[in-house]
């Protein structure tokens, strides 16, 4: 596997650009731009086997409309039905809070407007826009200011989770499993991409991780048995609270409830490491004297 920054790379699939085609017909957006890419080769050769070579992209686009009104949902379904190569991950804002997120130093939309590549605009020009300026040294304490918020309702939620274990409420405690992931993901996503997620759905917010670490979706979807439990654990989310019905055993509560630990501590040991990261850049900078402008 690797992971490769589209900055860097100058053309796309074929696929992917009849795609973006049909996208921007559909949508009519300003600007789509590619931010990753994660390319998941499947090689086999052998004596009793059929040669296999197949590569699987995972995209990761940010689709800049005209109209403040959010439609990601909408355009993440359009995505999952009418591109097949491979697995796009998409997020879509207005160009207006946009515009607002650069005015306050936001590093996710200016990393992207700054490095990503622009794969449609309007216009019909591909070229990129002027550089736009950032200030990095706001990093550390921004980063360390959501981990710590979001870590602390993780906590509370995890307390909540095995004492409802505990206590035999089995389906109860997977839905606090559930409160405990999204925390977890939300606290992931804003430190490492300084992104303010909103999506409030674990599979999309794990797809959106892989694209600074794939470790979070690979503890919940690794093979047959994880993807059972995790069905179980997006369910809980409403019928957990509206049904009646919804039922869970002893057997996949322990199992969920101890990947919310493993998941609690990962979130931690990630976010830590990216913190400390920020703090020594700003360490750097004032050892050198260099300051930032």
């Amino acid at each position: 596997m690797k992971v490769t920054n589209l900055s860097s790379v100058k053309s796309v699939s074929n696929g992917l650009n009849i795609f973006i085609e049909i996208l921007a017909k559909k949508f009519e957006p300003l600007k789509i731009y590619s931010f990753c890419r994660i390319i998941k080769s499947n090689n086999r050769l052998g004596c009793f086997t059929t040669s296999l070579d197949k590569n699987e992209p995972h995209y990761f686009l940010l689709i800049i409309m005209e109209s403040s009104t959010r439609n990601e949902h909408e355009v993440q379904d359009f995505c999952r039905s009418h591109y097949s190569e491979g697995k796009i991950t998409i997020l879509s804002h207005g160009v207006e809070t946009i515009k607002e997120s650069i005015q306050k130093n936001n590093r996710f939309f200016i990393t992207i407007l700054n490095q990503g590549s622009l794969l449609y605009n309007s216009t019909g020009m591909l070229a990129q826009d002027n550089e736009i300026k950032f200030e990095p040294s706001q990093n550390f304490e921004k980063a360390k200011k959501h981990f710590e918020h979001r870590i602390k309702l993780a906590q509370g939620f995890l307390d909540a989770a095995a004492d409802s274990y505990a206590n035999q409420h089995y389906a109860i405690a997977v839905f606090l499993t559930h409160q405990v992931i999204e925390q977890c993901t939300i606290a992931l996503i804003r430190v490492n991409l300084a992104y303010r997620s909103d999506i409030h759905h674990l599979g999309r917010q794990l797809d959106l991780c892989c694209c600074f670490s794939e470790e979070p979706s690979n503890l919940f979807r690794s093979n047959k048995d994880d993807l059972l439990l995790f069905e179980i654990l997006l369910k809980s989310y409403s019928q957990a609270r509206y049904k009646d019905t919804f039922k869970v055993d002893s057997d996949a509560a322990d199992k969920l409830v101890s990947k919310a630990y493993a998941f609690f501590e990962l979130t931690k040991e990630i976010c830590t490491s990216k913190i400390a990261d920020f703090k020594l850049q700003n360490e750097m900078q004032i050892e050198m004297g260099v300051g930032f402008e």
